[in-house]
């Protein structure tokens, strides 16, 4: 069983190594919160940048919705970030700007990933891809089922933490 200072230390070990997935897989709830809530802490004062976003807003929006409700997330990721971006391709391209210029010391964490339906999949995938490309760190927050979303991660993971309490970490061949 592995406590929570192991876990937090073998989080922190795969976000130095860069270009690496990181899936908080447990149940939603206090115990992930507090893990990225610490994450969080532990990056902004080590001097990394954290981008951060929920995806819940995917789950709720239509077709026609779609566009205007991932601009939305992605001004959420960027943040103070934003500089003056505004459109959807203006937004991207400042998201790939920021990984270029500090790609090893950025962590993107996106939350309630099993939000992103099927449209947002592929702002999901573009994410993963970018990170992964300049050699940021990617943690995505979703719990394990039997799903296709739950296959997806599970085959981009290098890192895998389940319930803390139950020993849930599993470290995957990266």
């Amino acid at each position: 069983m592995m406590d929570r200072d192991e876990t937090r230390a073998r989080v922190e070990w795969q976000a130095e190594r860069g270009g690496r997935v990181i899936w908080l897989s447990g149940r939603d709830g206090v115990e992930i919160s507090s893990l990225i809530a610490r994450a969080i802490s532990d990056w902004q004062q080590a001097g990394q940048r954290v981008l951060f976003t929920d995806l819940s807003p995917l789950a709720v929006c239509d077709a026609e919705e779609h566009p205007e409700t991932e601009r939305r997330v992605l001004e959420r990721l960027l943040g103070p970030d934003i500089d003056r971006a505004r459109a959807t391709p203006a937004l991207w391209h400042r998201f790939e700007q920021i990984l270029a210029a500090e790609g090893r010391s950025t962590r993107v964490i996106l939350d309630r990933v099993e939000a992103a339906r099927a449209p947002g999949r592929r702002l999901v995938a573009t994410i993963r891809h970018q990170v992964t490309r300049h050699g940021a760190t990617l943690v995505v927050v979703s719990p394990r089922d039997e799903s296709v979303r739950s296959r997806t991660l599970a085959a981009w993971t290098d890192l895998e933490v389940g319930s803390v309490c139950d020993g849930g970490v599993v470290e995957r061949a990266a």
